[in-house]
């Protein structure tokens, strides 16, 4: 079982079961939860470079530098 969450401002987290970790089961899902223009921060996992021509500034945390 996937759990995909959103974390949200005041400390929550919007959270989803997928079906897996690929774009095709994320994008609709970020699409609905996150506005076009915002800023983006995720880790290396490549389902996430669906965000670098979704509208999003995007960055990327790697791990294995930097743990945030």
């Amino acid at each position: 079982m996937v759990v995909f969450g959103i974390p949200k401002r005041g400390g929550k987290v919007y959270t989803v079961v997928v079906d897996n970790a690929k774009k095709e089961s994320l994008l609709p899902v970020i699409t609905k939860k996150i506005m076009p223009d915002s800023v983006v921060y995720t880790d290396s996992l490549s389902s996430d470079d669906v965000l670098d021509v979704g509208g999003f500034h995007h960055h990327r945390i790697n791990h294995g530098k930097t743990f945030a």
